[in-house]
């Protein structure tokens, strides 16, 4: 059974040494010209996990929305706002969130949960805009959080590889300049003397969250991606 940081930030710790962290879980609704609309990356806990538990790993999943405190972002940073920008209605529009100062607390502790954890390989799940890719894969500047461009190729061959065989067909990407995990904070901050990778899956493509659906494509591809995490690491 998972465990919780007063309700908000939702934790299991597994034998196998990945983890899984889905920091922008939490959602809150906005209004907007059209009327309120739900903002967050609400599926994205359940894939990290789904995926944690396959391989008898670690997830956190933080259920604060990033409107209140971005847990993508440095805690010393919380209360100074920070701009960010979502697709509501097919139309752009910019929130300022990181701002609430009572969630510091909870944050330090999460931070705190990750290295009490102390994973060899740590996945970092989000969702993100865009129809042309399912999944890309972040290994941050010259694909550093895996050892290089080869083993970040091989990873991302082996993930499509593995959903192949198992009948999804999914476009799977590794990130050259966007998404390519390097400014994420909580990559940043911890990925020294472990393995790291930032997994963005396309909120357009695989999620109907109004529905409560998640495709059967990305919750395997969750599971395939932690399996090659644990893969990675018996390799080495």
């Amino acid at each position: 059974m998972p465990k919780w940081i007063e309700r908000m930030v939702e934790y299991e710790q597994g034998r196998s040494p990945i983890l899984v962290v889905a920091p922008h879980e939490g959602t809150e609704v906005v209004k907007v010209e059209g009327g309120p609309v739900v903002v967050g990356e609400r599926g994205s806990g359940e894939l990290a996990r789904l995926a944690a538990r396959h391989v008898g790993g670690s997830y956190i999943a933080v259920h604060v929305p990033r409107f209140r405190a971005d847990f993508a972002r440095a805690p010393e940073l919380l209360g100074e706002g920070a701009k960010f920008r979502f697709n509501v209605l097919g139309e752009r529009h910019e929130f300022t969130g990181h701002k609430d100062t009572a969630y510091l607390r909870i944050m330090e502790e999460f931070h705190g949960l990750i290295e009490k954890f102390n994973p060899d390989f740590l996945l970092d799940f989000h969702k993100m805009l865009g129809r042309e890719t399912d999944i890309r894969l972040g290994f941050g500047r010259d694909r550093r959080y895996v050892g290089g461009s080869g083993r970040a190729l091989d990873f991302r061959d082996q993930v499509v590889r593995d959903l192949k065989i198992r009948g999804h067909d999914l476009k799977i990407m590794v990130s050259k300049r966007a998404l390519t995990g390097e400014s994420e904070y909580i990559l940043n901050r911890h990925h020294e003397g472990r393995l790291a990778a930032l997994v963005e899956f396309s909120s357009s493509r695989g999620f109907d969250m109004d529905e409560g659906r998640i495709s059967a494509g990305y919750r395997e591809a969750a599971k395939v991606i932690a399996e090659q995490a644990l893969r990675f690491l018996r390799e080495e």
